[in-house]
């Protein structure tokens, strides 16, 4: 067994021109690959209410600061203070030309390319496993859902922040100012993205890995930090109504979710093909999944205690690196549900670091063994690298707007009603009705009771004075959710204009007293209570 792990040598060793090819190798081939999606669009799909239907970040005044960093700002289930802030600035910079929030999301990406580097060097002194990791890490497919999309501007900043604490943490015995460092850049991650509590573990691994307990007592305030952050993305979810079971699933077949989904993230890191911006849950047979999400299940749990049982053997880097990859992306697995996909390629952006350092460090092991050659190892990870980025160029125009995007969800999941009602939204917005509505009565026949799909196509009819036409649909969706305020208001401004108004005035005030602020408008002006 092992006891001792080497503290690892200076950063001296690594020239100025080692650091120079480096840092050209890391960004040149990224921003290249990347360099499309300075022209690309928002998309429909929460950009509206991150960033162009936000009024929320249109400012930076002391009352817009006060309003993004309250724990009743919530947005889709986050509360993240730090990335709206972010999405505020780029906001009175840019206005509303999205070109300047792909740019800050690209910039953000690369940062994190080069600290990814930066970290397999301080931890293992491995030049070529840094540079080819950092590589790997800027180039991957999987990481543009996270890069391309505006929304995941929480992605590309916490982890950030999330790698720098780490890195800042490797120093603290370098003095106490590093290890406040840590504290702050490990506060920042958290008002980015939840996510970002399970620090303190990696950084108990990292002390593991290192066979140091001396400073394990200097972990207690980032233990009391991620519960706190823990506590407020979990209330901020539930507000949301973000964590629920999908209709029919068990909690046993959560569970074997969870365990498939961590081989299916493994398997798209080590083979990103097909990807798409939306994986649904599987089908039930009868009350049973697929025999492979209870293998997935069982493989997990194996997995899971290999790795104690590495841990507890001493072989320290692959345990290390095996538990990073659990810690990381164990709260995304889907053990506890949120959201409506079963799986995201973004959730891998950070989870994806230990394997690929685990990668090129066991092939750069595997080559001295043998005494193979240094530069058939930078050959090999090159040339991951160089179809990894093909593979960019020929997934990257799927995220230009969302038409692409919905219409690639499609061609992979055509019964999938949730993207064929975004894509109906989108044409709706455009004011492309002849387009949209055929895509929402699509909808509505795969899903008849899908609430959104009624008041969408409802608000076509109103758009275009077909009123008897919009009632009818706006009803189905109140009569599908009795709280649902944006059909009550349709359905009681439409009976309002049908002279309806015994009818309509009741539902008006009760979107009114809901917050709707259209209603209260209209209430108004018409010198009438709510």
């Amino acid at each position: 067994m092992k006891k001792n792990i080497k503290t690892p040598l200076s950063q001296s060793d690594l020239s100025l021109k080692e650091k120079g090819i480096a840092l050209l190798l890391l960004i040149l081939p990224a921003l290249i690959a990347y360099w499309p999606v300075l022209s690309f669009d928002f998309v429909n799909w929460d950009d509206p209410y991150y960033v162009y239907k936000n009024d929320n970040i249109n400012g930076l005044s002391l009352k817009h600061l006060k309003t993004l960093f309250s724990t009743q700002t919530i947005v889709m289930g986050n509360w993240h203070p730090f990335t709206m802030l972010s999405l505020a600035i780029d906001r009175s910079i840019w206005g509303l030309n999205p070109q300047g929030y792909h740019l800050t999301n690209l910039l953000l990406h690369l940062l994190n390319s080069i600290l990814a580097t930066a970290l397999v060097w301080k931890l293992f002194k491995q030049k070529h496993a840094a540079l080819l990791t950092g590589m790997a890490f800027a180039l991957h497919p999987l990481h543009i859902e996270s890069v391309a999309w505006i929304t995941e501007r929480k992605d590309v900043l916490y982890t950030a922040f999330y790698l720098g604490a780490w890195l800042a943490w490797t120093r603290a015995n370098n003095g106490y100012l590093y290890y406040l460092l840590s504290l702050v850049l490990f506060s920042a991650a958290c008002l980015s993205k939840a996510m970002a509590v399970t620090l303190p573990v990696v950084i108990l691994l990292t002390e593991y890995f290192y066979a140091n307990t001396k400073r394990l007592k200097s972990l207690i305030p980032f233990f009391i930090l991620a519960v706190v952050f823990g506590l407020i993305g979990i209330s901020a979810q539930k507000s949301a109504q973000a964590i629920a079971y999908q209709e029919g699933f068990t909690l046993f077949d959560n569970a074997c979710i969870a365990g498939y989904n961590v081989w299916f993230y493994l398997s798209k890191i080590l083979w990103p093909y097909p990807l798409s911006a939306f994986y649904p849950y599987p089908e039930k047979s009868g009350n049973l999944l697929p025999l492979s999400y209870l293998l997935g299940f069982v493989a997990s749990a194996i997995a899971v205690a290999v790795t104690v049982w590495m841990m507890l053997r001493g072989h320290r880097l692959s345990a290390f690196l095996s538990a990073i990859f659990f810690v990381t992306i164990f709260p995304v697995i889907q053990l506890i549900p949120l959201g409506e996909a079963m799986a995201a390629d973004r959730y891998t952006y950070l989870s994806s670091w230990p394997v690929f350092t685990g990668l090129f460090i066991g092939i750069s092991r595997l080559a001295a063994s043998r005494k193979t050659p240094e530069y058939f190892v930078l050959l090999f990870g090159l040339t991951a690298c160089g179809l990894w980025s093909v593979g960019i160029r020929q997934r990257l125009p799927v995220w230009q707007s969302g038409e692409p995007l919905w219409n690639d969800v499609i061609e992979q999941y055509p019964d999938l009603y949730f993207a064929w009602n975004n894509l109906g939204t989108l044409y709706y917005e455009k004011q492309q009705f002849d387009k949209a509505i055929p895509v929402y009565q699509k909808v509505l026949e795969m899903n008849p009771d899908y609430k959104d799909g009624h008041n969408n196509l409802g608000s076509i009819f109103a758009t275009r004075q077909s009123y008897d036409s919009a009632i009818v649909h706006f009803e189905k969706a109140v009569q599908l959710d009795t709280n649902y305020i944006a059909a009550i208001f349709n359905l009681g401004y439409a009976y309002s204009l049908k002279g309806r108004t015994t009818e309509g005035l009741p539902m008006l005030q009760k979107a009114a007293r809901n917050g709707h602020q259209h209603a209260q408008q209209i209430l108004t002006q018409n010198k009438l209570s709510w």
